[in-house]
């Protein structure tokens, strides 16, 4: 078995490089993964909200062909109230 003070130096500098590595890098590894999972729970939350909350295209197009509609019964009756004061 060797002893440590056969352990060449440089073999011993590389360990500790290596655990200083090791202690700074798996902390910030760990922390990056859980803020990504708050990302990924935060925008579940914001995608539910945005379909309970916001119209969908098809609810704005069929609210845009009635007013449409209304628009053009509208302007029917004024023509029709112009036309019939012309008459008079």
């Amino acid at each position: 078995m060797a002893d440590a003070s056969k352990t060449p130096n440089w073999i011993m500098a590389i360990a500790a490089v290596a655990s200083l590595v090791l202690m700074v890098t798996v902390p910030v590894v760990v922390h990056l993964f859980n803020s990504g999972a708050e990302t990924r729970r935060a925008l579940s939350d914001y995608k539910t909200h945005v379909a309970e909350q916001y119209a969908t295209k098809g609810d704005v197009r069929e609210l845009g062909d009635r007013m449409e509609r209304q628009l053009e019964q509208g302007f029917k009756q004024i023509e029709m109230l112009i036309n019939s004061r012309k008459e008079k």
